[in-house]
């Protein structure tokens, strides 16, 4: 055994992580939650009649990764995915239509209560797939039953102080605003139609705000609805890209609508520093008439 020099400083050991006991047990009735999810949903799948051979490569868990970033390890091909579904969903919904809406439902609020990638690709998909008002009322149906589970679950398991450890100042803006006694419908709307705020965050973040249920349900329907629309128009576009030679002949009225609700929903994005000055003013405005 070496004597340790005298001059030379103790070998110290490596920092040991720190596991909040609280937050854990926060956490394993959410995983609960998750797992149990998890296994109706492949109930529901095991009980769906066979899908044809040009459904083999195509699961959930596919999907989630068409959604992801290559960074997090998924593919970044959201409309390479979106076209690969579209072959199999399509010759699915000729066999079985009632099956196809149960299945793609069950999906898309599944992966919308626990804020899981995947919607998006739905949404787009269901312009390949079915008419305006069927897509938009089936999904605004999805969508919205799908962030008032993430509500209820995060109401129940106190999942605020997630959002809180991951986006702390989006998030106690969002708690502040709210409390101080804004006109929610209006406030809840426009975080929908503005970049200002992830989805996610805001679903987690309403009960512990106070935001009552049926103000946060609406709002969602609502304010989603041109999201929804784009969307539909994407997939639409999509599937009419398989029409032949003479296409862009037979719909370049749909692809100039495409283009004006393109550029207007990127208008949010071009004005965020000035929709966020216009929050916070409102915010100024409404705490000192509460104040006073």
């Amino acid at each position: 055994m070496k004597a340790v020099p005298s001059g030379a400083a103790p070998a110290t050991s490596a920092p040991r992580l720190v596991v909040d006991t609280d937050e854990m047990a926060k956490l394993a009735p959410f995983l609960a939650a998750l797992v149990a999810t998890a296994a109706a949903l492949r109930y529901v799948l095991s009980q769906a009649p066979l899908p044809p051979a040009s459904c083999d490569d195509v699961s959930v868990a596919w999907m989630v990764k068409g959604s992801l970033p290559d960074a997090m390890g998924g593919r970044g091909d959201v409309l390479g995915t979106v076209k690969s579904l579209k072959v199999c969903v399509s010759e699915y919904d000729r066999l079985h239509p009632t099956w196809t809406l149960i299945v793609y439902s069950s999906v898309y609020v599944a992966l919308q209560a626990f804020a899981i990638p995947g919607p998006l690709i739905l949404s787009i998909l269901s312009g390949a797939l079915w008419s305006y008002p069927k897509s938009q009322v089936l999904i605004a149906a999805c969508a919205t039953s799908g962030a008032g589970l993430c509500y209820g679950l995060s109401n129940a398991l106190s999942l605020g102080t997630f959002a809180a450890k991951l986006a702390p100042e989006k998030y106690q803006a969002f708690v502040d605003k709210v409390q101080s006694g804004t006109s929610l419908y209006p406030y809840l709307m426009f975080l929908r139609l503005t970049p200002l705020l992830p989805n996610w965050l805001i679903n987690l973040a309403a009960p512990v705000a106070g935001v009552p249920l049926v103000p946060f349900l609406i709002a969602t329907a609502v304010g989603q609805f041109p999201a929804n629309t784009l969307h539909w128009l994407t997939g639409s576009n999509l599937a009419m890209l398989e029409g032949g030679d003479d296409f862009m002949k037979r719909n370049k009225f749909n692809f100039a609508i495409m283009f004006c609700v393109q550029f207007l929903a990127l208008l949010p994005t071009l004005f965020k520093s000035k929709l966020e000055r216009v929050a916070d003013s409102q915010f100024a405005s409404s705490s000192s008439k509460k104040t006073e």
